[in-house]
């Protein structure tokens, strides 16, 4: 999982163990673009999956700490 952001700091705080985790065990890949989380899976038919991604998006959001939602990464 790599890193990328114009806000080091911020990426710190997200991209942590358990959100590498759970990214790995959700098979998925996610990306942050302003307000939005995009979440990809490469299966087949992933419309039969769509819940699932939702679930496993959601539970990697919950990862994230509070700091990053009030805009404060601690610089």
């Amino acid at each position: 999982m790599s890193k990328c952001s114009v806000d080091p700091a911020f990426a710190e705080l997200v991209i942590t163990e358990n959100v590498i985790r759970r990214t790995a065990e959700a098979k998925a890949g996610w990306r942050l673009h302003g307000h939005h989380m995009i979440g990809w899976i490469s299966e087949r038919r992933p419309y039969e999956k769509i819940v699932g991604l939702a679930e496993a998006m959601t539970a990697i959001l919950g990862e994230f700490p509070a700091s990053v939602w009030t805009g404060n990464t601690g610089d």
